[in-house]
């Protein structure tokens, strides 16, 4: 969405993967702040883990980060910049067809709206 409303060149827009609307912008800027936080208290250190641990046995308050701190400030700058983009606003500025594709236990929805 964000190349989309700052172009004309675009003749359709597929959004999957993220809401389009509302997206959880502040609760992922806390998430990538204790990212970068737990990276830069990560550095140096090597892999420790014992096993891999499947989703269904993850302990995620023991979550250990390897990405290093200059990926994970990437993303802390990005949702800084995002606290006041305004989803809403933004889709009245992208002039081409635009889809969302929900995915919701193997079975695809679409919905497609005309903007512009």
């Amino acid at each position: 969405m964000q190349l989309a409303i700052r172009t004309n060149h675009i003749s359709a827009l597929i959004i999957g993967g993220f809401p389009p609307i509302n997206g959880p912008y502040k609760e992922m800027l806390q998430v990538t702040m204790a990212t970068r936080e737990m990276s830069i208290s990560n550095q140096g250190k090597g892999n420790t883990s014992e096993k891999p641990q499947t989703s269904n046995d993850h302990d995620w308050t023991n979550v250990e980060v390897t990405i290093n701190e200059a990926q994970v400030k990437q993303f802390v700058t990005l949702y800084q910049n995002l606290q006041d983009f305004d989803d809403r606003e933004a889709q009245s500025k992208i002039n081409c067809c635009l889809t969302n594709i929900h995915l919701k236990l193997n079975t695809r929805v679409n919905s497609e709206t005309r903007v512009g």
